[in-house]
């Protein structure tokens, strides 16, 4: 569960100036996606040699529930929380920066690809982020983060917003 946490709360690293439209346009795609309801499918890989991860996140935009292992839990935190989570993380960053670097499609969808470069007192991360343009949500995501004594990770996110509901039988 911490895994898949801990991918949207590397999202929170999206800070730096809200006066860059790039910037700008990125930290409210992330803050939506935890305002609309959707279903993240994540790898997450920790080292060089690290064998990948699989877990899922669903966002009822009430109550977030993790799976990890096969195992479905009620996440301690709340969409809400990890909103407000989110806003102190940008108060921290020390250096962020945002760039539109070009445009794609995703499944037929026009996309806006962004790279945001965020450095805080316990992480260095690099991300990609495909953003929707038609209605500013992701729908991909990679992050490499350097965390603690250079622990490397690499996580890949995709968003899915149809049909979510909350799993059957979660604790």
């Amino acid at each position: 569960m911490v895994l898949a946490l801990a991918a949207i709360a590397s999202q929170a690293s999206v800070a730096g100036d809200n006066d860059d439209p790039a910037c700008k346009v990125a930290l409210d795609a992330v803050m939506r996606v935890l305002e609309t309801p959707n279903h993240q499918y994540m790898t997450r890989t920790e080292g060089s040699e690290g064998k990948p991860r699989h877990s899922e996140i669903i966002n009822t935009g009430v109550a977030m529930y993790v799976e990890s292992g096969g195992k479905w839990r009620t996440s301690p935190m709340s969409p809400k929380g990890m909103q407000d989570m989110m806003t102190e993380n940008q108060k921290r960053a020390k250096v962020t920066t945002c760039r539109l670097v070009r445009e794609e499609s995703i499944a037929g969808s026009p996309v806006g690809v962004y790279t945001i470069h965020n450095e805080t007192d316990a992480a260095i991360s690099d991300s990609t982020l495909w953003i929707s343009t038609a209605d500013g949500l992701p729908l991909k995501q990679e992050v490499d983060m350097t965390a603690g004594d250079h622990e490397k990770s690499h996580s890949e996110v995709k968003f899915v917003y149809t049909d979510v509901k909350a799993p059957p039988g979660v604790q």
